[in-house]
């Protein structure tokens, strides 16, 4: 019976790893529009089975896995799911979650501009959080045409899904931070 759940959740894993990827690496794929469901993604590969075991033994659900895939996506690119088992991408999944836990704090204390190019500048170099970079996108709707920029707020509207979906953004948190925003302008 344990080769069977470790079979699914090898599947599992391995179809949501792949959705992932897209999502963030394929302009016209959408994670939520199309449910997760990635054409062509056979039953997970033996060889990667183990991988997806490790990584199920220390984020147990779909949820914890997606966030750890984020966690590291925001920082560097993701070619293979043992890329998910390194130090980097564990330390990563520690500091996202402390930032989760501080979004309205960290937005006061990063943005000091209520223009959004500003934001998007500050989230190129990594002076501002990508998070910090949703939350003035939700309030500012701003739309970016300068390339470099507009590479950036891509990613962020990639992103933003999952932040509004999991509640780490929730209408507390907006509304404290647009009265920051008003306050800036």
């Amino acid at each position: 019976m344990a080769l069977i759940a470790s079979v699914n959740t090898c599947d599992v894993y391995h179809v949501l790893f792949n959705a992932l990827r897209l999502h963030f690496n394929a302009p016209s794929y959408d994670i939520f529009k199309y449910k997760g469901k990635v054409k062509n993604v056979e039953s997970c590969p033996q060889n990667l089975c183990n991988t997806y075991l490790k990584i199920a033994s220390k984020f147990s659900t779909q949820k914890q896995f997606a966030e750890l895939f984020i966690a590291t996506r925001l920082k560097t690119k993701i070619n293979h799911p043992t890329d998910l088992l390194k130090s980097e991408s564990l330390e990563m999944h520690s500091i996202w979650k402390s930032r989760i836990e501080s979004i309205s704090y960290r937005f006061k204390s990063e943005i000091k501009s209520a223009s959004f190019n500003d934001t998007l500048t500050g989230v190129m170099s990594g002076n501002i959080s990508p998070e910090s970079g949703v939350i003035h996108q939700i309030l500012s709707e701003s739309i970016v045409q300068e390339f470099y920029l507009k590479s950036t707020q891509d990613f962020l509207i990639k992103y933003k899904p999952f932040l509004l979906v999991w509640k780490y953004i929730n209408q507390e948190n907006l509304a404290s931070c647009e009265d920051h925003i008003n306050n800036l302008k």
